[in-house]
């Protein structure tokens, strides 16, 4: 049995060197696959494979997503977020209420980072940035999306795109 897999080895190295030898004499020329349709396809993947981690995360420490900094000042039941000046309750309504205001009542200032909202292009190829959550909550077809899918994507500008876009 050993001999048998010896003489097809002997066989194949034979073939890979009379190969190496014509090709090295000879033009080659090859045929490569489209780099579009991987492309394509991985950014209908990242547009289908949407982060599902919490809207806000403490600390500097992302989890892959597409984030801002923010601040959660939190007493109680009662939540507010402080994310590119502006003051937002959870249902994304802008508040009235200044970080002094918050801190004078009594509320826990905590850093981290709130997610950035996108909304897929119909061609699922695409994406425009609509802001950060909680000024644009997520559903419908609105929907955060990891760093790493940013490459893949053409985006389309609303305010300041965040993160490598191509």
């Amino acid at each position: 049995m050993s001999d048998t897999h010896s003489n097809k080895t002997v066989q194949v190295s034979e073939k890979r060197r009379k190969l190496l030898k014509a090709s090295a004499a000879a033009p080659l020329v090859a045929t490569l696959t489209s780099g579009v349709a991987q492309a394509n396809a991985s950014a209908f993947q990242c547009i289908n494979d949407a982060p599902t981690g919490t809207p806000f995360i403490s600390g500097t420490t992302g989890d892959g997503a597409v984030r801002v900094s923010a601040t959660k000042y939190e007493k109680g039941t009662s939540v507010f977020y402080f994310v590119d000046g502006v003051m937002y309750d959870a249902s994304g309504a802008v508040s009235n209420l200044t970080v002094t205001d918050l801190l004078n009542e009594g509320f826990t200032p905590t850093g981290g980072q709130v997610l950035v909202i996108y909304e897929p292009g119909a061609d699922g190829l695409s994406a425009t940035q609509l802001g950060p959550w909680p000024q644009q909550q997520i559903g419908g077809i609105n929907q955060p999306l990891y760093q790493s899918c940013l490459t893949s994507l053409i985006a389309t500008n609303v305010g300041d795109i965040k993160g490598n876009i191509v």
